[in-house]
């Protein structure tokens, strides 16, 4: 399709010193897609003149964005997203390979007002996906039918966006401190999954309340902090299994588990199998 003057694209191109690789206009509902690819340090974008929305898909693996007078400790990692609103200027630091699609989403929807707020670095792994889908067919070539599937599928991440809508205070952190600090805490529990992590515990390493916390965590991944540390021992169990010589309750015990019949009940329900099962097919 044939657009319009790009207004969000000139302020990018002229700050990135580049053309996007490939984009997508849409002049009918107003809405276009961009991709950039550049090396780049660091840099000041303009502020824009239309809220923009930016997913993180390949590149450098921590991009860090200006907060106040220093750089955020959050880092944005592909498969993240952040949004843009329009008239704020902001500050990048990738020193790497910047590579992100942009989004500056159909008129009807920028005149609901959904992207007020700088979020920087959060999840949202169907966005991100139907992002992908959206690129990949981009690269396609160009057909009647190639721009209506791609049409089809902004039609579905616009239907996303309003359903969570209501709920992105709670669901997207806000600021790139508390999108930092539930990264360390996934992290912590991952790599670490046998040690006893109680909620107090969990909620003081980020400075919130114990409420506060479970609810963030909850929105933030769609499950509870007690089932994300079972699914990490679970797992944990399932590689000592595959790739050791240890007894069936020193896995037990090594993956976090009190005891080997608790541990044995819990894999054969979530994993739907048995361990000496898994262990005599090894063998």
């Amino acid at each position: 399709m044939q657009g319009l003057a790009l207004r969000n694209e000139d302020v990018v191109s002229q700050t990135l010193g580049c053309r996007p690789e490939i984009s997508y206009v849409n002049t009918q509902d107003d809405w276009q897609m961009m991709r950039w690819r550049q090396f780049l340090g660091h840099y000041a974008l303009d502020a824009l003149p239309e809220p923009m929305l930016v997913a993180h898909i390949g590149g450098k693996q921590q991009v860090r964005m200006r907060d106040g007078q220093q750089w955020s400790n959050a880092r944005s990692k592909p498969s993240d997203m952040t949004t843009l609103p329009a008239q704020i200027e902001s500050g990048w630091l990738v020193d790497g390979e910047l590579d992100v699609v942009t989004l500056t989403l159909p008129r009807a929807i920028r005149d609901q007002g959904l992207i007020t707020d700088v979020r920087f670095a959060y999840t949202d792994t169907l966005g991100i996906a139907l992002i992908r889908q959206m690129l990949a067919s981009l690269y396609e070539p160009q057909s009647r039918e190639r721009d209506q599937y791609i049409d089809l599928l902004m039609m579905t991440f616009v239907a996303h966006l309003n359903r969570a809508d209501t709920q992105l205070t709670d669901q997207i952190p806000r600021t790139a401190c508390s999108a930092h600090r539930l990264h360390h805490i996934l992290n912590m529990i991952r790599e670490h999954p046998e040690q006893e992590f109680s909620l107090d515990l969990l909620a003081s390493e980020i400075d919130l309340t114990p409420a506060h916390f479970c609810r963030m965590f909850r929105e933030a991944t769609g499950i509870t902090p007690h089932q994300y540390i079972l699914k990490c021992r679970l797992q944990r169990a399932e590689h000592l299994l595959n790739n050791s010589d240890l007894s069936i309750s020193m896995v037990a015990e090594a993956s976090g588990f009190n005891s080997q019949s608790h541990f044995t009940r819990l894999f054969l329900k979530k994993m739907g199998k048995n361990p000496s099962d898994l262990r005599r097919r090894l063998h």
